[in-house]
């Protein structure tokens, strides 16, 4: 009974069929916008594995230059501590001046890479040009 309901509701459905040349038409359409997206993500891949190699490259010698210097900023990081009371927390951290200097070179290192890396996208994107004013 049911079955014959659900016939009886598609029995009048006759639904317009298209022409092929339409349907071939509004394909190929379709075919080409997945095509353009697909070199648009492509490029874009490109661009952010090149930005990642640049950031990668520009952290790698950050450390290094912060690592050579490492005996100085941990000095002046002594001296920034002394100038402060001392106190139990100044003593604890002298003595722990050497790690902090530490977390404050990978601090750096990290911001600056993060910095090439938005820089680099930034500076790889291209721009459309501007259209002449009137």
């Amino acid at each position: 009974m049911e079955e014959d309901r659900i016939k009886a509701i598609f029995a009048d459905f006759k639904p317009e069929i298209s022409s092929d040349i339409s349907f071939l038409a509004r394909l190929q359409s379709n075919l080409d916008s997945v095509e353009m997206i697909r070199a648009r993500n492509e490029a874009v891949n490109k661009r952010n594995k090149l930005a990642v190699v640049i950031a990668a490259c520009v952290g790698f010698i950050a450390g290094f230059l912060f690592s050579i210097g490492l005996p100085y900023i941990s000095a002046m990081l002594g001296n920034i501590i002394n100038a402060f009371p001392q106190g139990v927390y100044t003593h604890a951290l002298l003595d722990n001046t050497l790690t902090l200097t530490w977390i404050l070179i990978g601090a750096a290192t990290i911001f600056i890479s993060l910095n090439t890396y938005n820089a680099s996208l930034h500076l790889l994107t291209r721009r459309a040009p501007a259209t002449p004013l009137p």
